[in-house]
């Protein structure tokens, strides 16, 4: 518990000293209002955007994601930039405790504010329980943009490149939704995609229980293979 305040109070010492950073931090408060009063007051003028109202509001959570996912790369990768990565690693200090650490105050964060997008936008609110499961599958997705960004790139401009082709692949599974029902299941493999699925059927009010299992296991196989080539190219350095 000391580890995980110590690596906490860090972390926010990094955010606050970083503008960019900072306004990754706050920008959700800023998204949940976008989506809480601009979305219906533009489906006033264009009552067409109503029947999109889901997948704006499961976009909106996973922008949560993004941001503090962004977040904790960058402070990653300036970690990486800086060589404290070496120093960290001689310490009595596990692989799998450092990333733990890393990653657990902010995916804590993604998780209640996916959970309020989810719960009180009013653009297509589920069961708070399954919104709460929902949550945390988007809380796993820092994870893997902060574990893949800091296995890619080796400095902030680098990630920046890196985050774009992320972004991109991150933002496939919501347009395959639009293409049928056989073309969007080629997007199994990325794990928002079963986020997504089961999100979309708990608004139409079935049941899902199947879809988030397999996403549960699909984020941890990603995660867990993420996790062994961060061991071995960040931490071990090879």
């Amino acid at each position: 518990m000391r580890k995980l305040g110590f690596f906490a109070i860090q972390e926010f010492k990094q955010i606050f000293r970083d503008r960019m950073l900072l306004l990754f931090f706050f920008f959700p408060i800023f998204q949940f209002c976008l989506l809480k009063y601009g979305v219906p007051l533009l489906a006033t003028q264009f009552p067409i955007v109503v029947e999109y109202y889901a997948y704006i509001n499961m976009f909106g959570a996973m922008q949560v994601a993004i941001m503090f996912g962004i977040i904790t790369s960058f402070i990653l990768l300036d970690e990486k930039d800086e060589q404290l990565i070496n120093v960290i690693r001689v310490l009595p200090l596990k692989w799998s405790t450092f990333i733990i650490n890393k990653l657990f105050v902010l995916s804590m964060f993604t998780m209640v504010g996916a959970w309020i997008m989810l719960q009180y936008t009013g653009l297509g609110s589920v069961d708070p329980m399954v919104a709460l499961l929902l949550s945390i599958q988007f809380g796993l997705l820092v994870a893997i943009i902060t574990l893949s960004m800091g296995v890619l790139a080796a400095n902030k401009v680098q990630g920046m490149a890196y985050f774009k082709g992320i972004n991109l692949i991150l933002i496939i599974p919501v347009i395959a939704f639009f293409l049928g029902p056989i073309v969007k299941y080629f997007c199994a493999p990325i794990p928002i995609f079963w986020t997504f699925h089961a999100y979309l059927l708990a608004v139409d009010h079935q049941t899902i229980w199947l879809e988030l299992a397999i996403g549960f296991l699909v984020y941890g196989l990603v995660i867990y293979l993420l996790a062994l080539q961060f061991r071995r190219v960040v931490w071990n350095g090879v």
